[in-house]
């Protein structure tokens, strides 16, 4: 069984938004780049709240790694599901 033949475009929202920010520019800062390179490349991106807009599917993980697992657990079965009709992912 292939994951990559049914998923396409879903994303999990891992932190708040505060943190994605920090953790995105200390990567980039950690590559070298300049602060004001590291600000362009920030801006250039997609706000969270699109990507989740034009995702097939979210996955949250506020609720700790159980709940993580019940979210994947959910999302992978209503795919195959969808696999074997033959149909696509909504």
């Amino acid at each position: 069984m292939q994951m990559e033949c049914c998923i396409s475009n879903w994303r999990a929202n891992c932190q708040r938004r505060s943190n994605r920010v920090a953790l995105k520019s200390g990567r980039l800062a950690r590559r070298g780049l300049p602060p004001d390179e590291v600000e362009k490349r920030l801006a250039a991106q997609m706000t969270q709240r699109e990507k989740m807009e034009r995702a097939d599917r979210v996955l949250f993980n506020s609720g700790g790694m159980d709940v993580l697992r019940e979210q994947t657990r959910r999302v992978w079965e209503t795919l195959m599901e969808q696999q074997q009709k033959g149909g696509k992912h909504e």
